[in-house]
């Protein structure tokens, strides 16, 4: 039987599970994953731990539980770095729930990788838990990688392949691939050399490689990226009210939208000159006041616009008004209908739904029947 590629989505506070349950309860027969660090906090651990059930109350949890995989990894990556010994970075994945507990690597490292992999199996074995032990194959070129994967698997049953990723400048973050030619060249070779049934890509998954990650036969891959992925509230409706003014101003329908939109203009610029100098500026106390003077300026431009709104709503009533100007008015005032932080679910759940659940049905034949 054919298997096919699993994204997991990196979650690593309470408010990644709200938004992913409702895209999750559309479909509890697709297997998905979850993949989190363990230097979260005791709270979000709870919470993990329980997921789906906390969230949901009728018999779709038994269908959500089964096609729920848990996997962590130590924190390594993160800004302050893993101080937890093998003891109780192990505690951490109990406590989490996970099926898959990942080792301590180091980047580019695969003898003090292959030594933290040897060292975490030893613990492991002196123990009964609950979850799979997962090395890393890590290396600064092909080489170095396969000697590092060929020296693991006559340790380990799971390997990952880590340190594909490039650091962003100035951030803990490790978002981007750092070549992609050489990503799949990697886990390619891998596949031909040692035919592995399981073969994780960390940090590498986008829906724009799901296609590819199937064709080679990856297990499953972790998606940091998915939160980011949404237009605001606030850059909707500025390109609606371009769309809008088009037909106002040539239509003559009332001289204080242009008033309005010229306001709406100028608060908008201020806030992106505010928003650039929060993001250069290195003192926190001056960052801070960048940070609640943009606030300030955020809300009264969402003022502006909703007096626009009710403007707006008073004039399509008015004969003369074209069909399409009504509608755009009816959508403004929708967008208008939501906070900033629901509208953000929203839209990535679109887009989860439609880009990650979308490759999974079209390369799996899933069927909601």
């Amino acid at each position: 039987m054919k298997r096919y590629l699993i994204p997991f989505f990196v979650v690593d506070r309470p408010i990644s599970l709200d938004i992913l349950k409702d895209a999750m309860v559309k479909y509890p027969s697709i297997k998905i994953g979850l993949m989190t660090h363990a230097l979260t906090s005791t709270n979000f651990m709870r919470k993990f731990n329980k997921f789906p059930k906390d969230k949901f109350h009728d018999n779709r949890e038994e269908d959500l539980s089964k096609n729920l995989i848990k996997m962590s990894d130590s924190g390594i990556f993160n800004k302050n770095g893993c101080n937890f010994s093998y003891e109780e970075l192990f505690k951490r994945y109990e406590v989490l729930g996970v099926e898959y507990g990942i080792i301590i690597d180091v980047l580019k490292d695969s003898e003090k990788t292959i030594k933290s992999a040897l060292k975490g199996l030893k613990i492991y074995k002196q123990n009964k838990y609950n979850f799979k032990l997962v090395a890393v194959a890590q290396g600064k070129d092909l080489d170095e990688y396969l000697k590092c994967y060929d020296i693991l698997q006559e340790h380990f049953e799971y390997i990952a392949v880590g340190g594909l990723l490039k650091k962003i400048e100035n951030s803990a973050r490790y978002v981007r691939v750092r070549d992609e030619s050489f990503m799949y060249n990697v886990l390619t070779t891998i596949k031909k050399e040692y035919s592995p049934d399981w073969l994780f890509a960390l940090g590498c998954y986008h829906p724009s490689r799901h296609e590819k990650f199937n064709e080679i036969g990856i297990w499953g891959s972790d998606y940091k990226g998915w939160i980011f992925n949404y237009t605001s509230r606030l850059e909707v409706l500025l390109e609606l009210n371009k769309e809008l003014k088009n037909y106002e101003l040539n239509n003559g329908v009332d001289r204080r939208f242009k008033e309005t939109l010229n306001e709406i203009k100028k608060k908008y610029q201020r806030i992106n000159k505010l928003r650039n100098k929060w993001k250069d500026e290195r003192d926190p106390k001056k960052k801070r006041n960048y940070y609640n003077t943009m606030n300030i300026e955020t809300q009264e431009l969402v003022n502006l616009m909703n007096k626009l709104g009710s403007w707006r709503r008073a004039n399509v009533d008015n004969n003369g008004i074209s069909k399409e100007y009504k509608k755009l008015v009816r959508k403004y005032n929708i967008i208008l209908s939501y906070d900033d932080q629901s509208w953000r679910f929203k839209e990535i759940q679109r887009y989860i739904e439609s880009e990650v659940y979308g490759k999974i049905k079209q390369n799996s034949g899933y069927s909601s029947m």
